[in-house]
């Protein structure tokens, strides 16, 4: 029961070529199955292959999880509850409010259904659901706000704090993000399908807004215009002008990381979308680099 739990329902050729010629093996599972013991599974599972035989390959496919060793006091195991099987309950309890549980948008609208009737059929649980709920309220909450949540969920001062020590600026923060945030696995730079000349465009505008008409990105770069500007401001300018070289227009600002928190609705006006780099697919946020260099220098997103 173990291994099947463990492996799952599928089809196995590579893992198990003694079953004929790698031909296709099929198995049932019993997923989930949590076991709680006083040994250890390295200690069990030698123990059963020294009586049964088996493959200690079957070893990796478990996860053991080693509870701390606390001795419980005696006054513990005084008046225990009487504990039934819930099982049963549980499935009368749905037989009875099938068609109002069966509306339940998702998990948690589901589990504060389930904690309403509950309550509401036994009593003495009562305080039990009604503390459950609340928690479950609370969840709720929370993910409304990390909902809500936009440009403020952008905390790129945040992770270049590291790289900029006490000297946090715009510049500096834009340097940390095109020199260090992709090694950190925080975004990925792509071109995607943007027209190169018209981004490189945008952002001499937002430079000449900055510094002064007629000031681009490239003069910059390449030392033919004499601005005064950091060393971060300077080195983040030629990084960036090093991208849209290389034909890089956007950064994917990737969701539950050190910059992009949470899972806002957008990012610098951009919605979360489905981003695809060396073949691998995951969500992000594609913000074009003259947006994203706009909104540092607190001009117009438009």
């Amino acid at each position: 029961m173990l291994h099947v739990a463990a492996v799952g329902y599928g089809t196995v050729s590579i893992h198990a070529p003694k079953y004929w010629l790698d031909e296709p093996v099929r198995f049932h599972n019993l997923r989930g199955v949590i076991v709680f013991t006083n040994l250890s599974f390295r200690e069990f599972y030698r123990r059963v292959l020294f009586k049964a035989g088996g493959d200690r390959a079957v070893q990796r496919r478990f996860i053991e999880l080693t509870w701390v060793d606390e001795v419980l006091p005696k006054d513990t195991f005084a008046d225990l509850p009487e504990v039934k099987p819930v099982y049963g309950l549980i499935l009368d309890v749905v037989r009875r409010h099938w068609d109002y549980l069966k509306e339940a948008s998702d998990l948690i609208n589901l589990s504060i259904r389930l904690m309403e009737v509950l309550g509401s059929d036994y009593p003495v649980f009562k305080p039990i659901a009604d503390t459950t709920t609340n928690w479950l309220m609370d969840l709720v909450r929370e993910k409304e706000d990390e909902a809500r949540s936009s440009v403020e969920e952008l905390k790129l001062s945040d992770y270049a704090k590291p790289y900029c020590g006490g000297r946090v600026s715009a510049f500096c923060e834009l340097r940390a993000l095109l020199e260090r945030s992709e090694c950190d696995g925080e975004v990925v730079f792509s071109g995607d399908r943007d027209n190169v000349d018209e981004v490189r465009g945008r952002i001499d505008e937002a430079l000449g807004k900055y510094f002064g008409q007629g000031v681009r990105l490239s003069d910059i770069a390449n030392g033919s215009v004499a601005v005064k500007v950091s060393d971060d401001a300077m080195e983040a300018l030629r990084m960036l002008n090093a991208k849209l070289n290389s034909g890089l227009t956007r950064v994917h600002f990737k969701p539950r990381s050190l910059i992009v928190p949470g899972y806002p609705r957008s990012v610098l006006g951009v919605t979360e979308a489905r981003c695809t780099s060396g073949g691998v697919e995951y969500r992000c946020y594609p913000v074009r680099l003259d947006t994203l260099l706009a909104w540092l220098l607190g001009q117009s997103q438009s």
